[in-house]
Order: C-alpha cells, then structure tokens, then sequence
C-alpha cells in the first residue's frame, strides 16, 4: 500500500487539537460530521472550493504519487520565535501522517509508509522565507538534511533557485496568476540531484502551489493551498 493509500477518496481530517475546540464528544461527533459533509459532495467525487473556504480550518490540498487528490487540515501552528524564520504549520491526515512545512517548503514528515524527512538544518535562511520575488533575495541555499529509511544522516545539500515567468497556474481552487521558481537539489556526497518547483504570489512570495520531492527517490508531492492559514502568511 503505497503513502496516503488509507486516505479516504477525498477524506476528512481532525485530530485531538481540533477536539480541545469543541469540548465534549458529542461536539466532537458533530464536528465530525460538519467537515465529513463539506468535504463530500453528493457524487462523493470532487472537493468544493466553497465548502473548503466554508471550514474554520487552514487546509492543504495534497496528491502523492498515483494517489487520488486529498485535503489535509493544519492542526497545529508553531512560532520559531525567531524573525528570521516563519512559523511551522503541521498538517495530519486521519491516519496520522504528518506534513511540516515552513514558507511552502516540507520541513519534517511522520508516519509515511516509504520514508520519512527527518529534519532540514541550516545556519542560512531559506530563500523561500525571504520571498523569491525579491531581486535581493540569494539564489542558492545551503543545508543539512537528514532521512529515512536507511541511514542517511546530515547530508549535504545545495539549492539553486532560478526564478522564471508569471504563469496561470491551474489549482484544485481555480486557476491564478503566479510566478514559477525551479529548485535544483545536488547532494554531492551521494551523486543525486532533483527539481522542486514552486509557484509564489509575485507580490508576497508566498508559495501558493509546489511539487516536492522530500528526498531523492521519493514520491512527488503535489500541494496547494486550500484555506490559508491567517496567521501567518509565510508558513
């Protein structure tokens, strides 16, 4: 079974954070059965952009590999307390795979039946943080990157970024206007190399849709945001 098989076609998601909401089990079931109706429409065949916007939660629209379409919710929001780095978003699934992101980019993941990023570290700001719209914003990025399975441990890596044209980029949520950026990963020690691409607002560079590998030779991730998350629009 392969990452995000156990989803359900296109599925609801909540965890115990979103229970400290609501406070009793019975709002708890309620709750529940809110999102499971405004993520499922009649034909049980497509998620309506209106009834995302409708939920109180941030949400992540997600598609791994051959897997169909699904919608992750942010269940938690982390501050690094630190002006040089944007908060954390945690997004779960109701099998408890979790993505982390900071500024568009997955940080950390658990629970995922091929592997799993374990921690990107870094002295330098990650340029997607600065905004890659920005013409004093660095091209390259350097980092230590650590995954599993297998012991792959603080390995070495460079990103280079090569900022290209606005496009009409088409989303699960309605096409918009975006600016399209190229990440060139090379981790030298072990002679691998992949492309991330990411699609960011020209005027916030915040990243609005990506394609993502999390290490080499893993499944492409496929993300856009469903709801933002207000708090932070650089997560």
């Amino acid at each position: 079974m392969t990452n995000f098989s156990r989803f359900s076609h296109y599925c609801y998601l909540f965890f115990t954070p979103l229970l400290l909401l609501v406070g009793c089990s019975q709002n708890a079931q309620d709750l529940s059965e809110t999102i499971q109706s405004a993520l499922w429409g009649p034909d049980n065949h497509s998620i309506s952009p209106d009834k995302v916007e409708e939920l109180p939660y941030a949400s992540l629209y997600i598609k791994m590999g051959e897997n169909p379409l699904a919608l992750m919710i942010l269940t938690w929001a982390e501050s690094t307390n630190s002006p040089n780095h944007s908060t954390h978003l945690k997004w779960l699934s109701a099998n408890r795979e979790m993505l982390v992101t900071q500024s568009g980019r997955v940080i950390k993941t658990v629970n995922l039946k091929e592997g799993n990023l374990i921690q990107i570290d870094s002295n330098n700001i990650d340029p997607l943080v600065l905004g890659l719209q920005k013409d004093t914003t660095p091209h390259t990025w350097q980092y230590k990157m650590t995954w599993s399975p297998g012991y792959h441990a603080s390995y070495q890596v460079l990103s280079t970024f090569t900022v290209g044209e606005i496009e009409n980029k088409h989303l699960p949520n309605g096409a918009q206007a975006l600016l399209h950026v190229v990440e060139q990963v090379d981790i030298p020690q072990i002679k691998q190399q992949y492309q991330n691409n990411y699609w960011i607002s020209p005027h916030s560079g915040e990243v609005i849709a990506s394609e993502q590998y999390i290490f080499p030779g893993s499944e492409k991730l496929i993300l856009s945001l469903g709801k933002r998350y207000v708090g932070d629009n650089r997560g």
